[in-house]
């Protein structure tokens, strides 16, 4: 695939229009339609600027980079009393953003607000795709995500629940068919769950470390379960697969955040 193939293909994956993606690169919109249209060949330095600014990197093909800083960012915009604006990488995406007219900044109280707090969310889980979350582990399933949550509760890790299974429990709406939690520990939380490693086509169940952003809020109830935020969680499914960004859509609407269009 050439550069401006490449560029493109991107650009739409990300869900972002020339203009958007070269505001969020810092180039000219020029430069980057120059270069979809097979007029201009950019430099690895320009291809990879570009690339990371739509989320995204290239060691032998396309991949997300799937940055928890963005995360940080959005919930930082979302909820200031969290403090995650101030995470490391997060001015990073919020100056991305900044370009693209995402969000904006008041001068009165140098501030980060939005004026779409649903499509914030969104574009935090485009650039933190879960399925791509460093340090993620995926296991075979071969139980109900609760007698996985249970055991957890009886364990002495650091834990929560995000993802489907998360949202349904704030706003049901869909079947949910992904267990995925955050774990101090990957390796030995598996070990203790017997989590059985292997490719299979049906359900599976994910691990993934803790990164700074996702402890933060993390609710327990009355059970000894643990959940995510439920921003953290909005934007997780924002980030997921299948039906699951139906399920963000909806709690988007309950928490009041509007719509992603």
């Amino acid at each position: 695939m050439d550069a401006g193939e490449l560029v493109k293909r991107t650009r739409i994956f990300a869900a972002l229009s020339s203009s958007e993606l070269a505001a969020m690169s810092g180039l000219p919109r020029s430069t980057v339609w120059r270069i979809e249209q097979g007029k201009s060949i950019p430099t690895t330095e320009v291809l990879n600027r570009i690339l990371a600014a739509a989320g995204y990197t290239l060691p032998r093909q396309l991949q997300p980079i799937s940055d928890p800083a963005a995360i940080a960012a959005a919930r930082g915009v979302l909820d200031p009393a969290s403090g995650l604006i101030n995470t490391p990488g997060a001015n990073m995406w919020l100056r991305r953003w900044r370009a693209a007219r995402f969000v904006n900044r008041r001068l009165d109280d140098n501030e980060w607000y939005t004026d779409n707090k649903a499509r914030l969310a969104w574009r935090a889980g485009q650039a933190a795709t879960l399925a791509w979350r460093p340090g993620i582990k995926t296991y075979v399933q071969d139980r109900a995500w609760e007698q996985y949550a249970f055991r957890l509760a009886d364990s002495d890790t650091d834990w929560a629940a995000t993802g489907a299974f998360a949202a349904n429990r704030l706003c049901l709406s869909a079947t949910a068919i992904w267990p995925v939690f955050y774990v101090d520990n990957v390796e030995r939380t598996a070990q203790a769950l017997q989590l059985r490693s292997g490719t299979q086509i049906g359900p599976q169940v994910s691990l993934i470390p803790f990164d700074g952003v996702a402890e933060v809020g993390v609710i327990r109830d009355t059970d000894g379960l643990r959940w995510a935020a439920p921003l953290q969680v909005l934007i997780d499914c924002y980030g997921g697969a299948d039906r699951m960004i139906e399920q963000a859509d909806a709690l988007a609407e309950q928490m009041g955040l509007g719509q992603v269009a």
